[in-house]
Parts: structure tokens; C-alpha cells; sequence
């Protein structure tokens, strides 16, 4: 974590913040990143977008989504290219 932070972190701070017995002491959210990428793990996004009513996708998921989502595009494009095609039709 240190390292993709920029600064020293701490077992100690790492305790403080996770230690049932510490209240008052919270785990930044801005080392978020960091301790994901350190644990190799993307659970704590993938927990806060399921919060959100969201879904997280990572790696080929993420690509299979995109290409899902440019297909549903070209299928809404189409649909208005023959509405706009039938009102011109009508027009002529």
C-alpha cells in the first residue's frame, strides 16, 4: 500500500484503523485502491456498488458488458433511422 499511496503505511495504522476494540478510528477511504490492489481483491468496490444498486465488472466481464451495451446502442440507433426513414417516406 505504501508504495501506490506515496507514503508510509503503517502496521500500526493498519491495526488502528481495523480493530474492533479501536472506535472512533475509521479506515480512510481514500487508501481504498491501494489495499484492494495490495490484497488483489476488488470485494470492498464490488460491496459498495452492490450498495448502490450497482454491479462491478473487471476484466473480460467489463468487456463483455461494453459489448453488450454498443450492441443495445447500434439496436436503438437503427430503430430511429427507419422511424426518421418512414416519416421522410411519408413526406414525399
Amino acid at each position: 500500500m505504501s508504495e501506490l499511496v506515496g507514503h508510509e503505511i503503517t502496521k500500526h495504522q493498519l491495526d488502528s484503523w481495523t480493530a474492533e476494540s479501536r472506535e472512533g478510528w475509521r479506515f480512510p477511504a481514500e487508501y481504498l485502491p491501494a489495499l484492494e490492489a495490495a490484497l488483489e481483491t476488488n470485494n470492498v468496490l464490488a460491496y459498495l456498488a452492490d450498495l448502490r444498486g450497482a454491479k462491478l465488472y473487471v476484466g473480460k466481464e467489463a468487456l463483455v458488458a461494453q459489448l453488450g451495451k454498443l450492441e443495445r446502442m447500434k439496436d436503438q440507433l437503427r430503430r430511429q433511422e427507419q422511424a426518421l426513414k418512414k416519416l421522410l417516406g411519408e413526406q414525399e
